[in-house]
């Protein structure tokens, strides 16, 4: 029941005795002074499966399979909205060289709808499979930091449709310009809850690679590298573009907010082509200056969010094989001799 990674060194001693504080997985029970090959006195929990640390292969076959299950997800939402991207890029290219207009039209009217449609569809199969990746840990004991990145992600996740739902809601009543102006500005703080979120999923990855028993250890550092640099790289990079939408909004919903009786903006205010004012030119630079770089940063962070996801896809589908042979091999009753 061994994994190439497992060190069970001055974790038992030579008569298979746990000899540290080494707590139950499944219901925090101290095994210290207990066989490897016993259970739990609480929970029946074999010995065995908690002694060697929070490594996956080792954990609750279940629990694991949602981690798989949810990354499985993930790539087939990314997957079908590239795929949608491509396609509509493709009819955009067709429809443009296109002679005959009604032609052209249809495409254009078929690569739009497609595009929303598969867009959606794979946002609703990215969102359900973090939910499944951000499944709640099978024990009862505290786990730290890496649950609090858990529940930061969840919040987010919950926050978000909240912001989707009151934003329709909002844009259908209408409401007086003050109301609008105070709602801007309660986006705004949705969009700096979005930048923690991204920020604490890709920690909460990067502590869940480090979990992966490899018979590659540079495999598995490679995931955690990677998960570390997505955290910090969308950080700041949303986090620019979360500067830019504040800086908009004060300029544009500012106003509104304190002076009493102002009308809302314009449109064409909220543009970057809007009236031609100092604070409107200085604003198109700061955003061309940010958001430029930002945006291509952005597409380089979601080409590495890609591969980091292929691969966990890969690692969890295999720690949750390994997870259900050492929960099968540990639950066959030991067979004891006759006296």
């Amino acid at each position: 029941m061994e994994t190439p990674t497992a060190n069970l060194t001055g974790v038992v001693d030579e008569t298979g005795t746990v000899c540290i504080d080494r707590t139950c997985l499944k219901c925090g029970y101290n095994l210290r002074g207990l066989d490897r090959a016993g259970r739990c006195p609480e929970c029946a929990t074999p010995v065995g499966l908690s002694i060697h640390g929070d490594l996956l292969c080792y954990a609750e076959p279940g629990y694991v399979n949602k981690l798989a299950r949810g990354s499985r997800w993930i790539m087939r939402g990314l997957t079908l909205a590239l795929l949608c991207i491509i396609l509509f890029a493709g009819a955009m290219v067709v429809a443009t060289a296109s002679a005959w207009s009604g032609l052209a039209d249809s495409l254009l009217t078929a690569g739009v709808i497609l595009l929303v449609l598969g867009v959606f569809a794979g946002v609703v199969m990215l969102l359900l499979g973090v939910w499944f990746i951000t499944a709640p840990l099978p024990y009862v004991f505290d786990t730290g930091r890496q649950d609090r990145n858990r529940r930061l992600v969840r919040i987010y996740m919950l926050a978000a449709f909240l912001g989707i739902a009151l934003s329709i809601i909002v844009e259908e009543l209408g409401p007086p310009p003050r109301v609008m102006a105070v709602f801007e500005f309660f986006l705004l703080g949705f969009s700096v809850l979005g930048v923690v979120g991204t920020a604490a999923y890709f920690l909460y990855l990067r502590e869940l690679a480090r979990r992966i028993a490899d018979e590659s250890p540079n495999s598995q550092e490679v995931s955690v590298r990677t998960a570390s640099r997505l955290a910090k790289g969308l950080a700041v990079t949303l986090g620019l573009m979360v500067l830019l939408e504040a800086v908009d909004t004060v300029i544009v919903w500012g106003p509104v907010l304190v002076a009493p009786g102002a009308s809302a903006p314009a449109p064409a205010a909220i543009q970057p082509t809007g009236p031609a004012t100092p604070a409107n030119g200085w604003l198109t630079v700061l955003r061309f200056c940010l958001g430029t770089p930002a945006a291509l940063a952005l597409l380089v962070l979601f080409l590495m969010a890609v591969h980091l996801h292929h691969s966990l896809r890969k690692a969890f589908a295999q720690q949750a094989t390994l997870a259900a042979q050492h929960w099968g091999q540990a639950l066959v009753p030991v067979a004891r001799p006759i006296a």
